[in-house]
């Protein structure tokens, strides 16, 4: 008798933990559990009876053992709980084939430790998922619950047969190898089926409706069926043999690791199925050695088109990670564009329009505003409007027609509060680098220019205001911008006093230039210090 059911890995330490990694299935109540556990002996059963029925060398060792498979993804799904469906069905096993007790015992105490050793292993030390959708876990399958643990009943599974009297002599190390190999081969070919269906049989819905699936596994049945009944069973024919791979490979990258191992499963029990017929390539020698030609067919059946679905999965997964990280950092953009938005319209509804407005309110609750003083205030307020919407428009606009525009306003301003404007800006051959500003930062220019003239009156008490704007002489790097008044200034300049300097700052910043103010006894300069290289500037360098 071969190996026994392994054991299904702790359920209960996944609880909470992801749900990826086993499924939702309580068996709570005694009912419940009863029937698993018949349904699982029964199941079984009937594989070890279909294993054994391919048996060559000895009736108890066969090089492919598919209850091995099951043991190990019942208990990976459903807990070690179930452990004595194992015994269950070797029990069932014996009575059908006549075998002792005593070595029934022995099989099932084998076949449940490799089952409980390989499910604790996989999902307590190797962070097993059994959706075989990562490299990582088809490794650790591989790994662990195919070569590692099933080394146990092959061990314990030869020790019986010594006792029992019943192992031929000099064949120990042949028989635990082919022992050993086949519950490699159930475990490869059965498992993946068995966890893939226990784990989530809704999944499998969407598959069964892609004609896709249905055209691919028909294919590659046809084509599994004419290989294996009409090759000659001759060198090359092992060649031909694997005329299904590329179909089973197509079906894992396009159907996922389901596709896969339905069809890997289904070509391997064709190949099984002919060749105890007698028909097929594996029939070399009159088949003397087809049993191990056919494990070498279903482990590279099994095992090729695993990984390559898992490492399609993995790949999928991550570029739908990426694209959710795309799609988180574009709305994020998104918003602080709204937020800089926000904060421009702020702005310009101090420095701009809502100033004019506010003039023109404080105007008319003096009474000192005559018709036309208001209409001229309104009509700034107006130009404030079209500059704002101007700045809009990526393409169009020029720097100096904007600076003009501003000095048309700002020098009647000025003269009606008693104020001298002196205005001197080079020429557009001297700052060729001021016609590649955007809409939006020749706007943050004129902006600059009217806060620190408008300070100048309001806060300084000034009686004349300088403008001027060229290259620096002291660093040809930069273009120099200045507004300078003679009035009373301020004590500390280092603080920034008010939302108008702090808006001058932050249009600073926008503008990639150096900000200074210098206030005293003797007045204020705001110093604006732009690159003329736009582009090679990392941005704002602001001093008090």
């Amino acid at each position: 008798m071969k190996i026994a059911p392994k054991p299904r890995a702790i359920r209960s330490t996944l609880v909470g933990v992801s749900e990826t990694r086993a499924t939702d299935r309580n068996l709570t109540g005694p009912a419940a559990y009863l029937a698993a556990l018949g349904a699982f002996a029964v199941l079984y059963f009937v594989l070890a009876r279909a294993g054994l029925d391919l048996a060559d060398q000895h009736k108890s060792v066969t090089l492919i053992w598919p209850p091995s498979g099951l043991a190990l993804a019942v208990l990976i799904l459903y807990g070690t709980r179930l452990w004595p469906g194992i015994f269950l069905g070797l029990a069932l096993l014996g009575l059908s084939r006549g075998t002792p007790w005593s070595m029934t015992l022995g099989f099932g105490i084998g076949n449940t430790l490799e089952a409980w050793i390989g499910a604790t292993a996989l999902l307590r030390i190797v962070d097993f998922r059994p959706t075989l959708e990562r490299v990582q876990d088809v490794v650790a399958y591989l790994l662990v619950g195919a070569l590692g643990c099933t080394l146990v009943s092959a061990t314990i599974g030869i020790a019986t047969l010594d006792l029992g009297g019943v192992l031929p002599e000099g064949q120990a190390a042949t028989l635990w190898l082919r022992w050993w190999l086949g519950n490699i081969g159930g475990t490869l070919v059965i498992g993946p089926v068995v966890l893939l269906i226990g784990r989530k049989p809704g999944d499998w819905l969407p598959l069964f409706r892609r004609g896709e699936y249905w055209a691919v596994t028909l294919v590659c049945v046809a084509t599994a069926l004419d290989v294996f009944a009409c090759t000659p069973a001759v060198p090359v024919g092992l060649v031909i043999a694997l005329s299904p791979l590329p179909l089973i490979v197509w079906a894992g990258t396009r159907l996922g690791t389901r596709g896969a191992v339905t069809n890997s499963l289904l070509v391997v029990v064709i190949a099984i199925s002919m060749t105890e017929s007698g028909f097929g390539p594996m029939m070399l020698d009159g088949g003397h050695d087809k049993m191990l030609l056919l494990w070498g067919y279903a482990m590279m059946m099994g095992c090729i088109p695993l990984v390559v679905a898992a490492a399609v999965a993995q790949r999928d997964q991550a570029e739908a990670r990426y694209l959710s990280l795309l799609t988180a950092r574009f709305e994020a953009d998104s918003e602080k564009s709204i937020l800089r938005e926000r904060e421009r319209f702020m702005r310009e509804m101090h420095d701009g329009v809502g100033g004019q407005l506010i003039r023109a309110l404080a105007m008319l609750e003096r009474g000192s505003a005559t018709r036309a003083e208001l209409a001229v205030v309104l009509r700034h307020a107006l130009d404030d409007m079209r500059i704002s919407i101007d700045s809009l428009d990526p393409g169009g606009g020029d720097v100096w027609v904007d600076l003009g525009r501003l000095r048309v306003r700002l020098e009647p301003q000025l003269k009606r509060s008693g104020v001298n404007l002196k205005w001197n800006v080079a020429s557009r051959d001297e700052m060729r680098e001021l016609g590649k500003l955007s809409s939006e930062q020749r706007l943050h220019l004129v902006r600059v220019i009217q806060e620190a003239a408008t300070n100048a009156v309001r806060h300084g008490g000034a009686r004349e205001v300088s403008i001027n704007l060229g290259p620096d002489e002291k660093c040809p790097e930069l273009i120099r911008m200045a507004i300078c008044d003679n009035g009373s200034g301020f004590q500390d300049s280092s603080r920034g006093w008010g939302q108008g300097i702090a808006n001058m700052r932050a249009r600073a910043i926008e503008l990639g230039a150096e900000l200074q103010i210098e206030s005293g006894c003797e007045g204020t300069c705001v110093v604006l210090s732009l690159p003329r290289d736009q582009e090679s500037s990392l941005g704002t360098r602001t001093r008090p």
